[in-house]
């Protein structure tokens, strides 16, 4: 057939110098063969190993073809989409960590999970149910640092996809950070708490020590994730250039029963960074101290960034987190909000492990704290600026505890409703709503 046209956008990181990515119908890598060459071609290789989770998609004849250095990427790749036999032909853009602002310190109260002002996510009451139990939650980002003192012994080595070789080791900082907020070791007098202390972490690194790195890793990431078995898939990480094989690889994911949860980004504004912008995704955006989105353009330059394809929020600013020097200290951005919210998903997998993928997002976003921010942006309900609301920990697991069963369909489920039976009861207690009264298990 012949091959499709093409349209290649700017990206603020580019693209592989040397490489393309290659779709090919099915048992056409020998017809192919010369095309490929005289396009510039040297070596076709397959994007995913042959039987991996997310071959039996069309990824699994998705190929890179890697180029002569001589040749320019995006000319062999439109003239490879007129080859037949070549479905699509395309560069393979290269995208970035969410940016984070790293600050040096002494080990700070984490506010994220509680705190007076109750901008928090409601940690302590939801620890009450569980702290996580033998979830796997895959970090596809810089690596981990395994030896790290809050999460040695709960990482699961995966692959270092960035340098080609089996040890996912953090270069950069970003993923150990992430990690130690899903899951650091808590309870034990030292350091810090993870969300979820009882999960298990999967490095798997696609980033490289500049925290950047090409989609083709990505999805090699996301197919690893799967393969070995991860609930929850975080992405604090993020292009802006869409990819077919990169929303392929999520919406497989998601449809393998695994939780995918994104940053927006943090460029203050309504661009679509990709994967938070695909419909399989939970995306995230960040908070502040007082629970209004993260803006800190004016005096930092960056901003929660913002649009139609936002679930939810989560704080974002100054957060605690691990360090490569084995102690702590502070980050900032969508990038550290992502783990808040795929702690929180492990933590309801832990309490009702047979949960999909879209109650995990539909629980998170009913169970969110609506309100809190601006009023020019956080309008009653959904909103392109915090989502659903902030991130309730105690309330999702609530929910996840009762099944996310909503007996009396008035649209607010078991945990949440002070009668399940009853849909003219919601939320709120009719009279006098003080601790257990009128059936309530808890008054939000």
């Amino acid at each position: 057939m012949a091959g499709l046209s093409i349209v290649l956008l700017a990206s603020a990181l580019g693209w592989a110098p040397h490489h393309v990515i290659v779709e090919l119908e099915p048992d056409a890598a020998a017809l192919v063969a010369a095309p490929l060459a005289l396009a510039g071609g040297v070596a076709l290789e397959p994007l995913l190993p042959q039987g991996s989770a997310l071959s039996s998609t069309h990824l699994g004849r998705v190929f890179i073809l890697v180029l002569d250095p001589s040749v320019d990427p995006a000319a062999a790749a439109a003239v490879l989409a007129a080859v037949e036999g070549v479905v699509r032909a395309g560069v393979d853009p290269r995208g970035r960590g969410a940016d984070v602002i790293p600050d040096d310190g002494d080990f700070p109260d984490q506010w994220s999970l509680h705190n007076d002002a109750d901008t928090d996510v409601n940690a302590p009451q939801a620890w009450e149910r569980s702290t996580g139990g033998g979830v796997l939650v895959a970090v596809v980002d810089t690596g981990v640092d395994a030896s790290h003192p809050q999460l040695a012994g709960l990482v699961d080595p995966g692959w270092d996809f960035a340098n080609d070789d089996d040890d996912p080791a953090d270069d950069h900082g970003h993923g150990t950070a992430i990690s130690s907020v899903i899951a650091a070791r808590g309870n034990d007098g030292t350091g810090m708490a993870g969300v979820c202390w009882g999960c298990r972490i999967l490095a798997v690194k696609v980033l490289d020590e500049n925290n950047e790195g090409f989609y083709s890793h990505w999805v090699q990431g996301i197919d690893l994730a799967v393969t070995s078995g991860a609930s929850v898939i975080n992405l604090s990480l993020g292009g802006d250039m869409h990819s077919p094989e990169l929303e392929t690889a999520v919406t497989a994911a998601r449809d393998a029963g695994v939780v995918v949860i994104a940053a927006m980004m943090n460029d203050g504004d309504g661009t679509p960074y990709y994967p938070a912008a695909y419909e399989a995704v939970i995306a995230v955006g960040a908070t502040d101290r007082r629970g209004r989105r993260a803006d800190l353009m004016s005096i930092a330059g960056w901003a929660s960034s913002y649009g139609d394809h936002i679930d939810l929020c989560a704080p974002g600013l100054e957060l605690v987190a691990s360090s490569l020097t084995g102690g702590t200290e502070y980050w900032s951005g969508t990038s550290i909000a992502v783990p808040l919210v795929a702690g929180g998903a492990a933590l309801a997998l832990t309490v009702h492990p047979s949960a999909e993928p879209e109650q995990i997002r539909e629980a998170l976003r009913v169970t969110a704290t609506d309100g809190e921010g601006l009023p020019s942006e956080d309008v009653p309900g959904w909103d392109p600026y915090h989502g659903a609301g902030r991130l309730d920990l105690d309330r999702l697991t609530a929910v996840a505890a009762e099944g996310f069963a909503d007996g009396d369909d008035d649209g607010v489920p078991a945990g949440m409703d002070c009668d399940d039976a009853d849909p003219e009861v919601g939320e709120q207690c009719p009279e006098d709503p003080g601790p257990g009264s009128c059936g309530c298990a808890m008054v939000w």
